[in-house]
């Protein structure tokens, strides 16, 4: 037996109920409960419904409208010309010519060299 079952016994107890009532009023309780079971199929599947339109509602912004400006184009950038690469000489100074002054003297073994390095200040 279930809990209602006891609770009419219990009720049956307590009162002065011909069994047609109490079988009358099973009828109409059973009824009622079948009813409410079915009611909360009915009313998830609306109350998803509503809550999935209201997602779609909440989620869809509205669009924005764009203004038509554009970013405006960058002036051409400057025309560069290079020159050919000039190729690496290595250049040598000339020595300068140094110049030599011989002094001869007396003893025919000796003579003075003087030498001059170019004239550089």
């Amino acid at each position: 037996m279930s809990e209602w079952d006891d609770e009419i016994v219990a009720w049956r107890e307590l009162t002065d109920v011909s069994d047609e009532e109490v079988d009358r009023l099973r009828r109409d309780v059973t009824a009622r409960v079948a009813r409410r079971r079915r009611r909360p199929l009915w009313a998830t599947a609306m109350a998803a419904s509503l809550v999935l339109g209201a997602a779609v509602a909440w989620t869809s912004r509205p669009e924005v409208e764009t203004l038509a400006l554009r970013m405006p184009v960058p002036p051409p950038a400057p025309e560069v010309r290079l020159s050919p690469p000039r190729p690496v000489v290595a250049r040598r100074k000339a020595a300068p010519a140094a110049s030599v002054i011989k002094i001869y003297t007396d003893d025919p073994d000796v003579v003075i060299l003087l030498v001059a390095d170019g004239g550089e200040d």
